[in-house]
């Protein structure tokens, strides 16, 4: 009696708090968010990635952010919306599918935002050296790849040692139960150096501390340097003074509500971190609600960021703007002679097709014609397949 009282014991769940509530702001509100995400960031994403003029320019980092930003908003539901949903309808087969692809797919997200982060702080630098020292410009345009590139490995650097910070442990005596499995940190994450200097310190500071605190910087200076010098930034087209004014003006506003965006978006993740820093106990037992709530809403908050970068490049660029239009509308035509054809198709009554069969059997050639029409119309059957399935 007492093993079975201490198995119970060892197998009880309990029911995460303000589980109904943060189920309807993740599950529901979240994933619809992130849904809209990567249709965008798809789309856009392909949009700019399919002309060299796209890559060779500062939209580089734009179409860099939109390929990480699938990954951002794809990774959410998986991972925030299934978690809450398993809890709230205690399914054991959700339980163990996200326990499987937990590591390594919170590895690969959080690889994903911090890359993002450092995406937006080139971006932001490339155009602060344009606003401030114009002259420099031509050394950043030169290498805009390298630097892309590193921010990227950066990202990497400072992000994949999530896959090693992990435990999961497998409860034999709580098969078929919510207690089946359990979260802990690895023995890695554990130690006190590694912990210390590494997780607190250094990648708290490199990776969210730092590019906020740089972006807010730089954007500030951006904005006070663009009202006194009346927009004096290098262009490499050869185009009109209002013309170059009117770009100018356009792919600064376009990075300033993208940074906006960024910087609204992570504020509440810096209050928690330098409160982490000072006081964990107060914000763990006495701010135990906000602390819980916080996460949920700085998550949601990332992916909306994601999901409003397309609609500000359609307001703050018109050319941008334009050539989305004609991507969607290329897009949506190829569909358009398939969806014709199967209307002309759908079409044709039966008794029009019963009368085309009866007139093909009475005008039914010899046996060898058929024979050799069936060959004929069998190989062009087979190349038909081979090019609708290439």
């Amino acid at each position: 009696m007492t093993n079975e009282t201490a198995s119970e014991d060892s197998c009880f769940y309990q029911t995460p708090r303000y589980l109904t509530e943060r189920f309807f702001l993740v599950t529901i509100v979240g994933t619809s968010v992130a849904i809209v995400g990567v249709v965008e960031n798809v789309f856009l994403f392909f949009m700019l990635a399919r002309k060299r003029e796209h890559r060779n320019s500062y939209l580089l980092y734009l179409m860099l952010l939109a390929f990480f930003d699938v990954f951002v908003s794809g990774a959410y539901i998986p991972l925030m919306s299934v978690s809450l949903l398993l809890d709230y309808v205690e399914s054991i087969v959700l339980l163990r599918a996200w326990f499987a692809y937990m590591v390594p797919m919170i590895t690969i997200s959080h690889i994903a935002m911090t890359s993002s982060s450092f995406l937006i702080l080139a971006a932001s630098f490339e155009r602060y050296i344009n606003t401030v020292m114009p002259s420099r410009t031509r050394v950043l345009r030169k290498y805009r790849r390298q630097i892309a590139g590193g921010a990227v490995l950066l990202g990497v650097i400072t992000k994949v040692s999530l896959a090693f910070e992990f435990s999961i442990t497998f409860n034999e005596e709580c098969v078929g139960t919510m207690s089946e499995y359990a979260l802990l940190l690895s023995p890695l994450a554990l130690d006190h150096h590694y912990n210390l200097v590494w997780r607190l310190w250094f990648r708290n500071i490199i990776t969210c501390l730092l590019p906020f605190f740089m972006l807010a910087f730089m954007n500030m200076r951006i904005v006070a340097v663009l009202q006194k010098t009346d927009f004096e930034l290098l262009t490499v087209e050869k185009i009109s003074e209002a013309q170059r004014k009117s770009r100018v003006r356009a792919a600064t506003r376009t990075l300033l509500l993208v940074v906006f965006m960024y910087l609204l978006s992570n504020v509440l993740n810096v209050i928690v971190t330098i409160w982490e820093y000072i006081d964990m106990k107060s914000l763990s037992d006495e701010f135990l609600p906000f602390y819980i709530f916080s996460v949920d809403i700085v998550s949601l908050l990332t992916i909306l960021a994601g999901a409003l970068r397309l609609p500000i490049y359609m307001a703050c660029q018109p050319h941008l703007r334009r050539e989305f239009a004609e991507y969607a509308k290329t897009v949506l035509r190829r569909k358009q002679p398939q969806d014709e054809q199967l209307k002309r198709i759908s079409g044709i009554g039966y008794t029009a097709i019963l009368m085309k069969i009866g007139a093909a059997l009475i005008k039914q050639p010899p046996f060898e014609a058929i024979e050799t029409t069936s060959v004929i119309s069998s190989a062009s059957c087979d190349s038909t397949s081979e090019e609708v399935f290439l």
